[in-house]
């Protein structure tokens, strides 16, 4: 029982670390985009008068 119990943390330990690689990776890949939507949204938006 005690060692079933220490294969199950183990699966379980390697489970979370794959998933926290895998979010690592996808957040910082090259398909990760160029920052453009962001940059858009800090753009002054000049459409309105009061930025005129």
């Amino acid at each position: 029982m005690r060692q079933m119990r220490a294969v199950a943390l183990s699966v379980a330990a390697m489970a979370v670390a794959g998933t926290a690689t895998f979010t690592v990776l996808q957040a910082t890949g090259d398909d990760a985009g160029d920052g453009a939507v962001q940059d858009n949204l800090m753009a002054t938006d000049l459409s309105k008068d009061e930025y005129v």
